[in-house]
């Protein structure tokens, strides 16, 4: 295609043709030609056009006719139509702009004009153009910005959704080893010589511990609620991180003579918040050193699958109470929370016989 535009000249009389045809051409544009108002209907079943001069005199079906049958299809509902008539009279103007016409020129044809005219109409048809293109790119942009923000709006409910259940097993949680806090404590007070008073001192210290445990996870919850940790996500050394949780809960590993398979290679890292991951992990060691069999296997195991990364912690645990169920609900609500808030899941699976798998899924 020529860079003016691609004309349609329609008109029964060939020399008018071939005079438009001359003048348009040299002028850049891509020119077609018909020589009747059925051959302009033909053109337009299979061909589109930046422009229609279209004679308004022509034997069978005139050009307002011609024009009528054109908009019917919306194909060509952008394409501006120019009539040629000898005619200059208003009712004859004002009826070609009835049948859909943009302009009017006049035989004989003045050059100067006729290319005004033509270049005009062109030139607000490919204004139009632009601005449809310009209008769609925006619709789609606002559509996308619309998604996003609905995304990160459900993400927040999601989280709000985990942070109200993590708080409802706190209100639990905090309540018994408080009362057995103060139970204990009563209990010293009253009999400082009593021969119950080693066990009363080791149930108030994992009460304590435990407590503590709560505290720290409180905590760390409220500082995602407040999107503390936002920015704060980097490549952290898998095996440092269970290193570290294994060598803090070594006393109640020690206790429950657990057998420890740690399955994760040097180097192998994720990119995602330390402190959290950490406080997360040593929840559920801790969590098999107070329930689980006595000389039973825990496992670490990390692997790398695609575009994943899990961290896996399998325990077995002794028959399963209240206690046991309510800590591991708290833990879990804590590591759904904080996985979910790092892009990433945590999942639980009782697999057979009181073992549990923890996961955590990094995406």
């Amino acid at each position: 295609m020529k860079k003016g535009g691609r004309i349609l000249i329609i008109d029964d009389n060939p020399k008018n043709v071939q005079l438009l045809a001359n003048i348009l051409h040299a002028r850049g544009f891509e020119i077609e030609v018909g020589l009747s108002g059925d051959e302009a209907l033909n053109w337009m079943q299979d061909e589109t056009f930046d422009l229609l001069l279209l004679d308004v005199m022509m034997p069978k079906i005139n050009g307002y006719h011609v024009c009528k049958e054109i908009r019917k299809n919306k194909i060509h509902d952008d394409m501006p139509i120019i009539f040629i008539s000898a005619k200059t009279d208003k009712n004859s103007i004002v009826k070609g702009f009835e049948a859909g016409g943009q302009d009017y020129v006049t035989k004989p044809f003045n050059e100067e004009e006729l290319l005004a005219r033509v270049s005009t109409q062109i030139g607000l048809k490919t204004s139009k153009e632009e601005l449809t293109k310009m209008n769609l790119v925006l619709e789609e942009k606002v559509k996308e910005r619309t998604q996003e923000l609905s995304d990160a709006n459900q993400r927040l409910v999601e989280i709000d959704k985990k942070r109200n259940r993590f708080l409802s097993f706190i209100g639990k949680e905090v309540r018994a080893p408080v009362y057995l806090m103060e139970k204990s404590l009563k209990a010293m007070q009253m009999s400082a010589e009593s021969s119950h008073l080693a066990g009363l001192l080791t149930d108030l210290n994992q009460s304590y511990v435990k407590l503590k445990r709560i505290t720290a996870l409180t905590n760390k919850m409220v500082k995602i609620h407040n999107e503390t940790f936002a920015n704060n996500l980097n490549d952290v050394d898998l095996l440092g991180v269970v290193d570290m949780v294994l060598t803090n809960q070594d006393a109640l590993i020690e206790k429950k003579e657990l057998l420890i398979r740690v399955d994760v290679d040097e180097g192998s890292v994720v990119k995602t918040n330390y402190d959290l991951l950490l406080e997360s992990l040593n929840a559920f060691i801790s969590l098999i050193g107070a329930y689980g069999q006595t000389k039973s296997l825990l496992t670490v195991k990390f692997s790398a699958v695609k575009n994943q990364s899990i961290l896996q912690v399998t325990g077995k645990f002794n028959a399963i109470n209240d206690d046991y169920i309510e800590e591991m609900g708290l833990y879990a609500s804590y590591s759904e929370l904080i996985m979910q808030f790092l892009d990433g899941v945590f999942t639980q699976e009782n697999a057979e016989n009181n073992e549990f798998v923890f996961s955590w899924i990094f995406n």
